[in-house]
């Protein structure tokens, strides 16, 4: 079964993503790189890369390989190119087909030795909630 998302155009979804009335790209954006100069991390893996949204906010002096992954192949190829500055440190990951659950999510990294570091909740202008979650391997020193 095709996943919908795969169905989707990335120029459509950034357009509607970052319109006044959702504002999720731009959220994203702020969350990226928060995340990014809290935890200072030499691997970072984003979980919906999409087409690379706070890909800019990557500090190549101190990262050494980045994961994307994303259900949409088209997505990855795109963002790929459209991050060619980062190629010798960004790999693309076999897209994944499963939707997820915050819940689910956060047993699976449990059981591979991940502590949830931190997690918020942000409210949308549609009254949605997009749910943050910063994960740490518990046997990495970073």
């Amino acid at each position: 079964m095709k996943n919908p998302w795969e169905n989707i155009d990335l120029i459509a979804y950034e357009t509607h993503m970052s319109s006044d009335n959702v504002l999720q790209l731009q959220i994203l954006n702020n969350i990226t790189k928060e995340q990014l100069n809290d935890y200072k991390n030499t691997d970072v893996t984003i979980l919906g890369i999409a087409g690379g949204n706070g890909l800019e906010n990557i500090d190549i002096s101190r990262t050494k390989k980045v994961y994307g992954i994303d259900v949409n192949k088209k997505y990855l190829v795109i963002c790929k190119d459209r991050y060619s500055d980062l190629t010798t440190i960004f790999d693309q990951i076999l897209p994944i087909h499963h939707d997820i659950n915050a819940d689910e999510l956060l047993n699976a990294f449990k059981k591979a030795d991940f502590k949830c570091m931190k997690e918020m909740v942000y409210p949308l202008p549609n009254g949605k909630e997009f749910i943050r979650m910063d994960f740490k391997n518990e046997h990495s020193d970073q």
